[in-house]
């Protein structure tokens, strides 16, 4: 929910805990008002104190005592256990009489300190008058810790109970409940009785649980334990015992019993954030078996493979999968296959040296791993191809992107023409189309295809033994975001039995003034999708584009009237917005994502856009020169990556810079256009170098590395003296040039402020700076990318048939 930060209460000289919220989301502020009631409605010596509640220029805050302690973690001495267990009991029992649920009780929100423990954090809490069934199906809660109702969506003051008899059994063992018996043979008697599988048959209050236990260390108590509660506790032990594992190991391992639906959510591994819905460097991947997520995820600024099993909390990254997106599996779940900008590999998913399969393309669109080995790929010019997982040379198949065997693995679904076609490695089934309508990043469960459409993953029956179609596409998720705002599909991964993940939502963003030091000064178009801003040259207005709904527009902000206007109306995408010298013009990017082409637009929105170039591959402006002599674009060139364009005022368009591997986010130097600064990845990185600009000449051989550590989006100050880039792990970095001399000069860059990791295979430049390099503007998320989980569907048709259609 938000960042707690170590503070210094200046009038009462006292150190205390600051809970900042950093959202415009109504329903997270609202949580978080509600957590502060919560708190301020209890007084206990074993509840952590609110201190004050507030928000400072719209930021919402909550002062809290600070806590010098650890977090509960056992095994403790049997003494420890009675102590602290009796400490919580009674905690818990005074939130009951305030009427609130805690629902989230768990050792991470319990604080050993020297004065005993402290329970905190109460962001999910619930007032028991409220309706206590939240969504049926939805599960809110630590999986862990939930109790059999809690997975239903329901709870009331036993659901709490349930999770306290999970604590005890952990501070007396180390571990999460299982069949070892507690002793003494009292404490296991009043943990089962904890856990009963059915909130009848539990404790009833906790204050009972804190007499009970008090009493474990009376010797005039008989040491023999009562009877078991009548109900066992079997069945309530393995839902605690992992988080996953009472629902998912008998659901799969048993797909013809009867299944419970459950509509969870898998957060990303501590200090990092799931890559998804933010560029296409992302990826997550469903094991056949349905035992183990692989999803990618930074470290240190650079994308690594993890691995998850969905009967536990924890996730490891994969050593040597630097760089890794689009992992997917071998049939038989023992191996992962993975993109790098420079080949296919694969990794053991017990770990181990990745391999290389082959080489590859750095901007594929997705791969499948089929029966006997066969993997079938795609690259940017359009092309499927299959290799086997040993190794060698891929052999081209068809057109088509988002390859998916189905079940017999020979034959695979694939996206051609933003439809879905169906083809098959061996020629036995010609390549055909499935679907008419729009449709995108196919796959195949529960007898459907799924694809999406328009941001929402959609399902339609097939009969797979006649290859056809039938009834009509319904909604399995209303939004799935996707991984470069409309440019590529959403992002899903299904897996047996109906077992579904996606990633939610479009992820909204905002754009953000900050000072030269990172300070946030102003925000602008908070909570929509939004890229590319540009500072138009006298410093009074910004243009970017802007998602709505399906397609994507220019705007333009006035800064000094706080107004926003809409430039363009057309249904193509357009975006890559970049202001004329004198700024009374836009240049931008329009039409097919693939295709778009460039016009100039005045920037007031009278006239007919004037079209500039006339293209087979996509282009994007990038920056013209302050003489408004020279356009600088990039253009799509197919399996050779992106190159620099340059368009003369009067004249045809030449290249400037074109290789084997990606150009792009250049911009002129100011003043005169002597320099381009861009970014190449030819070293296997991104980084940022400059090349001499000649007029009508392509560039020459000479050029000059500025970044140091890798780099993309170069911006130069409004004299040319200084360049600023965005470092892979989130830096805004300065480095002084100087351009006056033939060889031009650079100093070392030195980071200026931290913000999250950029977009990286994209050639969006999501930062400008203004002309006097003091204030900064820069897309960045709503929400940090950490608290943005995985949605897990156990049964994913039985969910779609429970929504209204």
């Amino acid at each position: 929910m938000g960042e707690v930060y170590r503070a210094r209460d200046l009038r009462l000289g006292r150190t205390v805990a600051i809970k900042v919220l950093h959202t415009s989301d109504a329903g997270l502020r609202h949580r978080f008002e509600r957590e502060a009631r919560v708190v301020a409605a209890l007084q206990h010596p074993h509840i952590c104190t609110l201190i004050d509640i507030g928000d400072h220029d719209g930021v919402d805050y909550i002062v809290m005592e600070y806590l010098d302690g650890k977090p509960l973690r056992g095994p403790f001495p049997l003494d420890k256990v009675i102590e602290y267990g009796v400490q919580i009991a009674n905690a818990v029992e005074a939130v009951h009489r305030q009427g609130v649920i805690h629902r989230d009780l768990k050792p991470d929100n319990i604080i050993v300190t020297s004065h005993g423990v402290k329970i905190l954090d109460f962001g999910i809490a619930k007032t028991i008058s409220q309706d206590t069934v939240t969504l049926t199906g939805v599960a809110i809660g630590t999986p862990a810790y939930m109790a059999p109702e809690q997975w239903k969506g329901a709870a009331d003051h036993r659901t709490d109970i349930f999770a306290l008899g999970s604590v005890l059994y952990e501070m007396a063992t180390g571990r999460q409940p299982g069949p070892q018996a507690l002793e003494p043979a009292r404490l296991d008697w009043i943990v089962r009785g904890c856990l009963a599988a059915e909130p009848d048959d539990r404790w009833q209050s906790a204050s009972d649980v804190g007499r009970l236990l008090a009493s474990v260390a009376d010797p005039a108590v008989a040491v023999a334990a009562p009877a078991p509660p009548r109900r066992t506790w079997l069945w309530a032990a393995a839902v605690a015992l992992a988080a996953l594992a009472g629902v998912l190991s008998t659901w799969l391992l048993k797909p013809t019993a009867s299944r419970q639906l459950f509509q969870l959510s898998i957060a990303p591994p501590p200090n990092t954030g799931f890559l998804v819905g933010r560029n296409v460097e992302g990826g997550i991947a469903v094991s056949p078996d349905g035992r183990m997520l692989a999803f990618t995820a930074q470290v240190d600024g650079r994308a690594h493979l993890w691995i998850r099993r969905l009967d536990s909390q924890d996730a490891q990254t994969l050593a040597g999968t630097e760089g890794a997106y689009f992992p997917f599996w071998s049939p038989d779940s023992k191996w992962i296959a993975f993109y790098t900008p420079e080949r296919l590999m694969k990794v053991a998913a017990a770990g181990g040296a990745p391999q290389t399969i082959c080489k590859t393309d750095p901007r594929v669109s997705g791969g499948s791993w089929g029966a006997g080995d066969v993997m079938v790929l795609t690259d940017i010019s359009g092309d499927l191809s299959q290799v086997l997982a040993s190794g060698g040379t891929p052999a081209a198949l068809f057109p088509g992107h988002w390859p998916h065997f189905l079940p017999d693995g020979r034959r695979f679904l694939f996206q051609r023409d933003n439809t879905v076609w169906i083809g098959s490695v061996d020629n036995s089934l010609p390549p055909r189309r499935l679907l008419d309508a729009p449709a995108a990043r196919p796959a195949y469960s529960q007898e459907h295809i799924l694809f999406v459409r328009r941001r929402s993953l959609m399902a339609q029956r097939v009969d797979l033994a006649s290859v056809q179609v039938s009834g009509t596409p319904f909604p399995v998720a209303e939004s799935v975001a996707t991984l470069d705002m409309l440019r590529s599909p959403g992002e899903f991964s299904a897996g047996p039995g109906g077992l579904l993940v996606y990633a939610a939502g479009g992820r909204a963003n905002k754009l953000t003034w900050r000072s030269r030091g990172g300070k946030l000064l102003d925000e602008l178009a908070t909570g929509t999708e939004v890229t590319t801003p540009r500072i138009s040259p006298d410093g009074r207005r910004v243009a970017f584009a802007r998602v709505d709904r399906d397609n994507m527009d220019i705007w333009i902000s006035d800064l000094e009237w706080r107004s926003m206007t809409r430039l363009t109306f057309d249904p193509g995408v357009d975006r890559y917005p970049v202001w004329s010298p004198d700024g009374a013009a836009i240049t931008l990017a329009s039409g097919e994502t693939e295709t778009a082409d460039l016009y100039r637009k005045a920037a007031d929105g009278t006239g007919v856009p004037e079209r500039l170039t006339t293209e087979p591959s996509a282009q994007h402006a990038m920056d013209w020169s302050a003489d408004g002599q020279w356009l600088l674009f990039t253009r799509n060139e197919g399996v050779k990556g992106t190159g620099l364009m340059i368009l003369p005022v009067r004249g045809q368009p030449y290249p400037f810079l074109q290789t084997n591997v990606s150009e792009g986010h250049s911009q002129f130097s100011p003043l005169a256009p002597r320099w381009i600064a861009y970014s190449s990845d030819d070293s296997g990185r991104r980084e940022i170098y400059v090349k001499a600009f000649v007029p009508g000449k392509p560039a020459g051989d000479a050029r000059w590395q500025i970044s140091t550590g890798g780099g993309t989006m170069p911006r130069w100050r409004g004299d040319g003296r200084e360049l600023y880039y965005w470092a892979l792990d989130g830096t805004i970095m300065a480095a002084g040039v100087n351009g006056a001399g033939s060889a031009f000069q650079s100093s070392t860059p030195v980071p200026l402020f931290q913000v999250q990791a950029p977009t990286m295979r994209t050639n969006d430049i999501n930062f400008d700076v203004t002309r006097d390099g003091q204030r900064f503007l820069l897309v960045e998320p709503v929400e940090r990318a950490q608290s943005q989980p995985l949605i897990l569907i156990t049964d994913w048709l039985a969910a779609a048939k429970r929504s209204p259609q």
